[in-house]
């Protein structure tokens, strides 16, 4: 069974108990339902961007220890976690890390980024990343 979105909420009040009910279930998909298109759109490209930002900060925090053996370790983990967000954007026919360009914050805005998140499958691809996470 396909996921719907949900029909917009009548209230405030409404639409906050809506999105509580569904996060309460732990279903990211469901949770995605809850925001507008053009939301689900922005929240994707947002997810991967922050998820690669993450990988280089974890990566750079290990070069700032100076600990003997934790940078290549940190740069191994950081390899295999980002092959990782690439395949699941490459799964979702989102563009890749590399596609969506640097600055990574600024590009997660650009049209072309927006337009390639638009067209997948939030509720799947919001699953996967949260199973990766």
């Amino acid at each position: 069974m396909a996921d719907a979105p949900a029909a917009c909420a009548g209230t405030p009040q409404d639409a906050w108990s809506r999105s509580r009910d569904a996060v309460a279930t732990g279903d990211a998909g469901r949770v995605i339902l809850m925001l507008t298109p053009a939301a689900r759109t922005r929240n994707s490209a947002e997810y991967a961007v922050g998820a690669a930002m993450t990988i280089g900060l974890n990566a750079m925090s290990a070069e700032l220890s100076k600990k003997p053996g934790a940078v290549s370790k940190a740069e191994a983990s950081a390899k295999k976690l980002m092959a990782e967000l690439d395949g699941i954007l490459r799964k979702h026919k989102a563009p890749t890390i590399q596609e969506i360009g640097k600055p990574l914050l600024g590009r997660m805005e650009a049209p072309e980024v927006l337009a390639r998140f638009e067209k997948i499958d939030h509720p799947a691809y919001a699953r996967d990343m949260e199973k990766s996470s």
